[in-house]
């Protein structure tokens, strides 16, 4: 049947705030849907997804391998956030602090994702002082793997960070944050996975149809 049965999609906790609310206003149209939501790390959802443990995954970039079905649905922004008040003019000088500098002073806020994603905006945003940055020489003012708490240190002035924009969205902070606005805006593509040549329930094109539908 097409409206009923279990469902189980993987995602990052980021992707999960956004097509959570969809998915259960899918299951209160629809009772006798049981949607199952695992959020986990891209390789484990790959993982997840060659062993049948997860049915239909949303991850980043094309996985592009002969055992992954995968196939364009959306973007995902990213944003350089800092505190409010670190972008603030310099009072010493009355001009914008240089970026590089300003991250150096400040921090990262370390996450399980944080260092792929400062790489993919110092690579993609057009901003020569961020190009030519290491990541990798980046003093670190701290850590935590809670998506919900990567930017209450940031919101305290206790450093910065890189985290999908859609965060911003859920969060109890966002008025003490600044996103940087760089020169490209960076994107990282979406794509919905599960294993080939083997059709889903039908139930499953439902929550496809809703999963393009929030992340196009």
């Amino acid at each position: 049947m097409p409206y009923e049965g279990r469902c189980v999609v993987g995602c990052s906790g980021a992707i999960a705030q956004r097509i959570y609310p969809a998915l259960l206003a899918l299951q209160s149209e629809h009772t006798a849907l049981s949607i199952h939501v695992e959020v986990a790390p891209r390789q484990s959802l790959l993982k997840g997804i060659r062993e049948n443990s997860i049915a239909l995954g949303i991850v980043t970039n094309d996985p592009n391998a002969e055992d992954i079905d995968s196939t364009y649905v959306g973007e995902e922004p990213l944003g350089l956030i800092l505190p409010k008040k670190a972008a603030m003019p310099c009072k010493s000088t009355d001009e914008n602090v240089p970026i590089d500098a300003l991250l150096n002073q400040l921090g990262l806020i370390n996450h399980p994702d944080a260092m792929y994603y400062m790489q993919r905006f110092s690579k993609d945003c057009g901003e020569a002082r961020l190009h030519n940055m290491n990541p990798n020489k980046l003093p670190i003012s701290g850590y935590i793997n809670q998506l919900s708490q990567i930017l209450v240190p940031v919101s305290m002035g206790l450093g910065f960070t890189v985290l999908p924009t859609s965060t911003l969205l859920n969060s109890s902070v966002a008025e003490k944050l600044h996103v940087y606005q760089a020169k490209h805006p960076v994107t990282e593509p979406l794509y919905c996975v599960q294993t080939p040549h083997s059709a889903l329930p039908a139930r499953y094109q439902l929550i496809k149809q809703t999963l393009s539908d929030v992340l196009a």
